[in-house]
């Protein structure tokens, strides 16, 4: 490990918060106290501060809220909504814009007069220089709302990989954003009609993809864009996208392997430094994992105190990472903490999560990444992650597995026949992949979908008794095809579709409701644009080198910390449901998934249904993510539908 340390420096200009926003814009009457029940709703998030702005313009109402979680600057100078020194522009805003000091220093150069040391006022008089087009000098994570008084005009943003949420609701006059559904919900005209489409998507991916909701009319708005609102009509447009990067990007083969290495220490560096600047104590979450072992290791270079880092154990020695995580922390030298969980952990956890997560969202990891977010909050406000190595560094074995999988396509079939059997019982799809086997290798994007489902669509049309659903959608096929027909790599293609697509309405979406749930803020350095575009132009041969996944990153790290102590299979964010369910947590079973329950309510099949619990309460089939999916829905269709 590197020597050398030096201190963060920490300038007396301040960065703002996280927090959540919400607002309206609507013909119809609307007071304060509806604005408040909405905001206060996002609490969690923010329990710092409160501000409200409601105000009659022409025939419309404008409702601004928001709700603060101190990080920096922690006098009331953050407070929002914030207006411009002539009243004219008023701005939410949740998030961080690393680079404000940089931007204010030119706003001031352009004579711009600052009455605070925050970033909101930054995107204020950012937004009077140039317009929405601001969004693209910003560094950092960010969901905003700009009302332009003199414009008459509504302005959503989200930042370039979507860390911080936005939804929209536009129906009948009456437009609504927010941080989070809830607000939503408690605007007293929104109208709650269940989309079943995205009920069925839901079921395939374990969430509901970008850029729908549970809902019907309700929205999430895509990451690196911004929304105009005006004249009771709205249009979107992108200012920027990774796969438009991933497209015009050329290789840099002239680049020897040890300059790529360097070139993201630069940045990951760079990156790191920015996210540490905080006014209150920060850590890491440290699985021991490449990733999280990298960010904990440069902050440690940054820093001359040690680190604190966080990790969950459990007793099941095959879902336990905690003593790797251990070893890996005394070699560097963090203030490390462990909470080891059990199966009663997990059953106090579950009746809360969809408190947490407002739409239904199936990933059974969000219960560690809640415990792991609690044990850290009890100790600093903001914690840094490792998310986003995988998804840009070609992380996931499934990846090589793939790469792999298509030089069978050159074989006839009777050698890919039974090699495609066998994926299929590996991956418990019975007969799903094996379809693909005689199909052309360019239909590589169905047969991933296939794969990455804990549902096959078939089974899916059993248990909902329709098959009138599109198994695609418009984010998923675009972001293959756009990025295949540039440069012809699958791999590539289908790593893109996971950052468009999985870290997005999965990891992220996990991580955020997880940690403001307990008013943590976590930040991720891989997320950083600078580092997510050259990592487009790192080639396929060298992020995955050797048959060697996130080969670059790893070679990183050996600058940091011997391989022995990161060299080891992936095991992911997961906890031991499977064996739950079969015990500690059948209770969970017969209450909300019971023959009276699902009929009454008429989504799923009831014979379907028990079949599906039967065979793997017998330990025929390990059904587990089928489960869990059908349970999130149903605690969430009690909690907010019934």
């Amino acid at each position: 490990m590197k020597e050398s340390k030096r201190t963060v420096p920490v300038d007396s200009e301040r960065s703002n918060t996280m927090c959540g926003i919400c607002g309206f814009a609507t013909n119809k009457y609307i007071d304060k106290e509806n604005l408040i029940a909405m905001n206060d709703t996002l609490t969690h998030r923010g329990p710092n501060d409160s501000g409200i702005y409601l105000e009659k313009v022409k025939n419309l109402y404008i409702g601004l809220g928001q709700k603060r979680l101190s990080i920096l600057d922690l006098s009331p100078a953050g407070h929002q909504p914030m207006f411009s020194s002539d009243q004219n522009i008023a701005v939410v805003f949740n998030g961080e814009i690393y680079n404000f000091i940089e931007i204010k220093k030119i706003l001031e150069e352009l004579g711009y007069k600052f009455q605070s040391t925050c970033d909101t006022e930054v995107i204020i008089y950012a937004y009077k220089e140039w317009g929405i087009n601001c969004t693209k000098k910003f560094n950092g994570m960010f969901a905003l709302a700009i009302y332009d008084r003199p414009k008459d005009v509504i302005y959503l943003a989200r930042d370039r990989m979507g860390k911080k949420p936005l939804y929209f609701y536009f129906h009948d006059g009456d437009f609504v954003f927010s941080s989070e559904l809830k607000p939503i919900m408690k605007f007293k005209y929104f109208i709650k009609e269940l989309a079943e489409e995205s009920l069925y998507q839901y079921l395939i991916y374990q969430y509901v993809p970008t850029p729908k909701s549970i809902f019907k009319d309700v929205y999430k708005l895509y990451p690196g864009s911004y929304l105009m609102y005006q004249n009771n009509n709205y249009k979107i447009e992108n200012f920027w996208n990774i796969v438009d990067t991933y497209c015009k990007s050329k290789y840099i083969d002239l680049m020897s392997e040890e300059e790529y290495v360097d070139e993201i220490d630069t940045l990951l560096t760079s990156s790191i430094e920015y996210r540490m600047i905080s006014d209150v104590p920060l850590g890491a979450f440290f699985s021991g994992g490449v990733d999280s072992s990298l960010v904990t290791a440069i902050m440690s270079k940054l820093s001359n105190s040690p680190i604190n880092t966080f990790s969950i154990g459990f007793c099941e020695e095959d879902f336990n990472e905690a003593p790797y995580a251990r070893e890996a922390a005394k070699y560097l030298g963090t203030n490390h903490h462990e909470l080891y969980v059990s199966p009663k952990d997990i059953i106090d956890v579950i009746p809360r999560l969809v408190d947490y997560y407002d739409e239904p969202f199936a990933d059974s990891s969000a219960i560690p990444s809640y415990l792991v977010s609690k044990l850290t909050r009890h100790h600093v406000t903001v914690s840094l992650t490792g998310d986003g190595g995988d998804e840009l560094f070609c992380g996931y074995e499934k990846y090589g597995l793939f790469n792999k999988l298509l030089n069978f396509y050159k074989f006839p079939y009777f050698i890919r026949k039974p090699a495609f059997f066998i994926l299929s019982k590996l991956l418990n799809k019975d007969r799903g992949v094996q379809k693909y086997v005689q199909k052309d290798k360019h239909d590589f994007l169905n047969l991933y979908r296939e794969v990455i489902s804990i549902y096959s669509k078939n089974l899916v049309n059993k248990l909902i008794n329709k098959d009138s659903y599109a198994y695609d959608f418009d984010l998923f096929s675009k972001t293959f095809h756009d990025s295949y027909n540039a440069k012809g790599s699958i791999t590539e293609s289908i790593m893109l579709v996971d950052v468009k697509t999985y870290l997005l309405d999965d990891i992220l979406t996990k991580v955020d409701r997880a940690s403001m749930a307990v008013s943590l803020e976590a930040r991720a350095p891989f997320l950083d644009y600078r580092v997510v575009e050259f990592s487009q132009l790192v080639p396929l041969r060298i992020r995955y080198k050797n048959n060697i996944c996130k080969y670059p990153l790893k070679k990183l790290l050996e600058r940091y910390m011997p391989k022995s102590l990161f060299e080891r299979p992936k095991r992911g964010f997961s906890i031991p449901i499977k064996h739950w369910f079969r015990k500690d947590l059948t209770y969970l079973i017969d209450h909300y998934l019971n023959n009276k329950r699902i009929c009454e309510e008429g989504f799923f099949d009831k014979d379907c249904v028990n079949k599906i619990i039967k065979r793997h309460i017998v330990q025929k089939q390990d059904n587990t993510g089928i489960i869990w999916a059908l349970l999130m829905f149903e605690m969430w269709f009690e909690k907010y539908m019934r």
